[in-house]
Protein backbone atom coordinates (compact mmCIF):
# COMPACT_ATOMS: atom_id res chain seq x y z
CA UNK A 1 0.00 0.00 0.00
CA UNK A 2 2.81 2.63 0.68
CA UNK A 3 4.02 2.20 -2.71
CA UNK A 4 0.80 3.03 -4.24
CA UNK A 5 0.84 6.16 -2.43
CA UNK A 6 4.41 7.08 -3.35
CA UNK A 7 3.77 6.67 -7.04
CA UNK A 8 0.75 8.59 -6.85
CA UNK A 9 2.53 11.49 -5.03
CA UNK A 10 5.17 11.21 -7.69
CA UNK A 11 2.62 11.55 -10.34
CA UNK A 12 0.69 14.50 -8.96
CA UNK A 13 4.39 16.58 -8.13
CA UNK A 14 5.08 15.79 -11.98
CA UNK A 15 1.58 17.03 -12.85
CA UNK A 16 2.21 20.31 -10.70
CA UNK A 17 5.63 21.01 -12.39
CA UNK A 18 4.41 20.04 -16.05
CA UNK A 19 1.55 22.17 -15.40
CA UNK A 20 2.98 25.40 -13.82
CA UNK A 21 0.61 28.23 -13.29
CA UNK A 22 1.63 31.43 -15.36
CA UNK A 23 0.63 34.94 -14.65
CA UNK A 24 -2.53 35.20 -15.25
CA UNK A 25 -3.62 32.53 -13.83
CA UNK A 26 -2.21 33.69 -10.69
CA UNK A 27 -3.83 36.72 -11.18
CA UNK A 28 -6.98 35.42 -11.49
CA UNK A 29 -6.12 33.58 -8.59
CA UNK A 30 -5.60 36.53 -6.34
CA UNK A 31 -8.70 38.51 -7.81
CA UNK A 32 -11.43 35.42 -7.49
CA UNK A 33 -9.87 35.17 -4.08
CA UNK A 34 -9.82 38.67 -3.03
CA UNK A 35 -13.94 38.86 -4.49
CA UNK A 36 -14.89 35.91 -2.46
CA UNK A 37 -13.23 36.90 1.03
CA UNK A 38 -15.44 40.18 0.90
CA UNK A 39 -18.59 38.10 0.31
CA UNK A 40 -17.51 35.82 3.43
CA UNK A 41 -20.46 34.34 5.46
CA UNK A 42 -22.94 35.38 2.78
CA UNK A 43 -24.79 32.89 0.60
CA UNK A 44 -24.40 33.06 -2.87
CA UNK A 45 -27.82 32.28 -3.81
CA UNK A 46 -28.38 35.82 -1.75
CA UNK A 47 -25.45 37.45 -4.02
CA UNK A 48 -27.37 36.08 -7.22
CA UNK A 49 -31.00 37.21 -6.49
CA UNK A 50 -29.33 40.75 -5.50
CA UNK A 51 -27.56 41.04 -8.99
CA UNK A 52 -30.82 40.29 -10.79
CA UNK A 53 -32.76 42.75 -8.55
CA UNK A 54 -29.95 45.40 -9.12
CA UNK A 55 -30.04 44.78 -13.27
CA UNK A 56 -34.23 43.74 -12.92
CA UNK A 57 -34.26 47.91 -11.35
CA UNK A 58 -31.90 49.29 -13.94
CA UNK A 59 -33.67 48.25 -16.69
CA UNK A 60 -37.09 48.53 -15.87
CA UNK A 61 -36.55 51.87 -14.28
CA UNK A 62 -33.33 54.06 -14.26
CA UNK A 63 -33.08 53.55 -18.31
CA UNK A 64 -36.29 54.74 -19.29
CA UNK A 65 -36.66 57.39 -16.44
CA UNK A 66 -32.93 58.77 -18.26
CA UNK A 67 -34.54 58.44 -21.49
CA UNK A 68 -37.77 60.49 -20.88
CA UNK A 69 -35.59 62.55 -19.56
CA UNK A 70 -33.61 63.27 -22.30
CA UNK A 71 -36.29 63.19 -24.80
CA UNK A 72 -38.09 66.23 -22.60
CA UNK A 73 -34.81 67.85 -23.13
CA UNK A 74 -34.65 67.40 -26.61
CA UNK A 75 -38.58 68.84 -26.71
CA UNK A 76 -37.20 71.88 -24.67
CA UNK A 77 -34.63 72.57 -27.32
CA UNK A 78 -36.64 72.26 -29.74
CA UNK A 79 -38.97 74.46 -28.85
CA UNK A 80 -36.56 77.37 -27.61
CA UNK A 81 -34.56 76.92 -31.30
CA UNK A 82 -37.80 76.95 -33.14
CA UNK A 83 -38.95 80.42 -31.79
CA UNK A 84 -35.71 81.83 -32.05
CA UNK A 85 -35.52 81.13 -35.59
CA UNK A 86 -38.80 82.44 -35.81
CA UNK A 87 -37.84 85.76 -34.41
CA UNK A 88 -34.86 86.30 -35.94
CA UNK A 89 -36.22 85.20 -39.55
CA UNK A 90 -38.87 87.71 -38.94
CA UNK A 91 -41.74 85.02 -39.99
CA UNK A 92 -44.99 86.46 -38.98
CA UNK A 93 -47.01 85.26 -36.53
CA UNK A 94 -51.07 84.82 -37.30
CA UNK A 95 -53.14 86.53 -34.98
CA UNK A 96 -56.37 85.77 -34.17
CA UNK A 97 -59.36 87.35 -32.04
CA UNK A 98 -63.01 85.43 -31.91
CA UNK A 99 -65.60 87.29 -31.17
CA UNK A 100 -68.68 86.20 -29.54
CA UNK A 101 -70.86 86.50 -32.89
CA UNK A 102 -69.12 86.39 -35.91
CA UNK A 103 -66.17 84.32 -37.60
CA UNK A 104 -62.63 84.87 -36.37
CA UNK A 105 -60.23 87.56 -37.46
CA UNK A 106 -56.85 86.77 -38.10
CA UNK A 107 -53.58 89.48 -39.00
CA UNK A 108 -50.41 88.76 -39.94
CA UNK A 109 -47.81 90.60 -37.28
CA UNK A 110 -43.72 90.28 -37.49
CA UNK A 111 -42.85 91.08 -34.00
CA UNK A 112 -43.31 89.39 -30.67
CA UNK A 113 -44.10 92.65 -28.75
CA UNK A 114 -46.20 93.77 -31.93
CA UNK A 115 -48.44 90.16 -31.87
CA UNK A 116 -49.84 91.72 -27.75
CA UNK A 117 -50.09 95.28 -29.59
CA UNK A 118 -51.92 94.29 -32.43
CA UNK A 119 -53.86 91.85 -30.56
CA UNK A 120 -55.13 94.54 -27.82
CA UNK A 121 -55.78 96.77 -30.79
CA UNK A 122 -57.55 94.32 -32.86
CA UNK A 123 -59.81 94.13 -29.29
CA UNK A 124 -60.66 97.68 -29.22
CA UNK A 125 -61.54 97.92 -33.01
CA UNK A 126 -64.25 94.79 -32.15
CA UNK A 127 -65.78 96.78 -28.90
CA UNK A 128 -66.12 100.11 -31.06
CA UNK A 129 -67.54 97.84 -33.89
CA UNK A 130 -65.32 99.53 -36.41
CA UNK A 131 -64.25 95.41 -37.38
CA UNK A 132 -67.22 94.03 -39.15
CA UNK A 133 -68.64 91.01 -37.88
CA UNK A 134 -70.26 88.35 -40.16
Amino acid sequence: MGKRFSRLRRRTGHDRERHEKTGADVAFDVAGNVAFDALDGVPIIAVILLTIAAITILWFAVIPLVLVLFDVVVVIIGLVVLTLIRLLLRRPWTVAATPTIGADIEREVVEWQASGDELDRLGKEIEAGRVPLR
